[in-house]
């Protein structure tokens, strides 16, 4: 056999060998109960804590600001005295209330965000 032979054989056999390898690595598919199982860890944890559905409306808003308010009164840390939270707070307000609900969702978010941490 000549190295030219040799090495024909080698190319044509190298990928099959990687592909073979490949497809044993390859995990399992899961069976029926070991979805069941991950989906039931799911709605544990869901379970566990509260969803908040959330949607870009003036009702949100308003829930936001009330937010941010309650905890301005509740936490008052040194940053939530600043005019930063109040400057945030009140431009969230105004935001939504011309109509700018994400901009203004977002403000009312970032002034909560800062009173709370």
């Amino acid at each position: 056999m000549r190295i030219s032979d040799i090495m024909r054989s080698y190319v044509t056999i190298m990928p099959l060998i990687v592909l073979a390898l490949g497809l044993l690595g390859a995990s399992p598919e899961e069976t029926a109960a070991d979805h069941n199982e991950a989906r039931a860890g799911v709605h544990v944890a869901m379970a566990e804590s509260p969803l908040v559905v959330t949607s870009d409306s003036m009702q949100y808003c308003h829930d936001l600001d009330s937010r941010v308010m309650k905890a301005l009164a509740t936490y008052k840390p040194a940053s939530a005295s600043t005019p930063d939270v109040r400057e945030l707070e009140a431009q969230g307000v105004a935001l939504c209330q011309a109509g700018h609900l994400l901009p203004g969702i977002a403000r009312l978010r970032n002034a909560l965000s800062i009173v709370k941490h």
